[in-house]
């Protein structure tokens, strides 16, 4: 069954560019991920400081195995760098 998730990380004050450009980079290897059908990075329309990473994949184990791997070190880099003030994550394993 199909599974997505939805990641909204709020950035701190003045780092909502530095923070944008570092989740950039995890688009391509989300698409390279396997069962990934779509990954996508995108500034909120209405709160230039909120930043939302979507996901959408073909299998839910496939969407936890990738969870599981490095993208963990990202976010736990962006807090650490004071990147992000926030960050928090809901997804829909069928």
């Amino acid at each position: 069954m199909s599974a997505s998730q939805v990641i909204r990380i709020r950035a701190r004050n003045g780092q909502s560019e530095r923070l944008g450009l570092r989740l950039q980079q995890l688009v391509e290897p989300g698409l390279e991920a396997p069962g990934c059908l779509e990954y996508q990075v995108r500034r909120d329309a209405l709160e230039p400081d909120l930043w939302l990473v979507c996901s959408q994949w073909r299998e839910a184990q496939q969407m936890f195995d990738y969870l599981a791997g490095g993208i963990q070190q990202v976010f736990a880099e962006v807090l650490w760098r004071s990147l992000a003030a926030s960050l928090e994550v809901q997804d829909d394993a069928g």
